[in-house]
């Protein structure tokens, strides 16, 4: 780890750098003091940029996989999923968000969506998206 951060280490009882370190950290009773960054460019980039850029890759990946259980909820609401899977499945696959959001979806949206599936299939094989579906209300 010490390498992929480019720290070095010193070992405080020997003073050594390199192989025999490496060899003294197999020692229990030897301590490494990591060196402390000398340049202000370097206390910058360890200390500010580093953490800045750690937690915004944390950031993106813990939205990415929010996003991907969203749409594995949803997915069945895609137009190719509609079209290519069967009723049985569509039911199945309806039931699971009306079970995990059962406070604001109702019990009778599996049939509803059925229902909607039925009604628009003819117009969901030329789109993409629910968006392009032209519904009025």
């Amino acid at each position: 780890m010490r390498r992929r951060w480019r720290i070095n280490g010193v070992c405080r009882v020997c003073n050594a750098h390199g192989p025999s370190a490496v060899l003294a950290q197999n020692s229990p009773d030897v301590f490494f003091q990591d060196e402390s960054p000398k340049s202000a460019e370097n206390r910058f980039r360890v200390n500010t940029f580093l953490a800045a850029m750690d937690r915004a890759c944390t950031q993106i990946k813990e939205r990415f996989l929010s996003m991907n259980s969203v749409a594995m909820t949803f997915g069945i609401m895609f137009p190719s999923i509609l079209l290519s899977a069967s009723g049985d499945e569509l039911y199945a696959a309806a039931e699971s968000p009306a079970k995990q959001y059962d406070t604001d979806i109702s019990s009778a949206f599996p049939s509803q969506f059925l229902s909607f599936c039925s009604c628009f299939h003819s117009q969901l094989s030329t789109k993409s998206t629910f968006r392009k579906l032209p519904i009025c209300c």
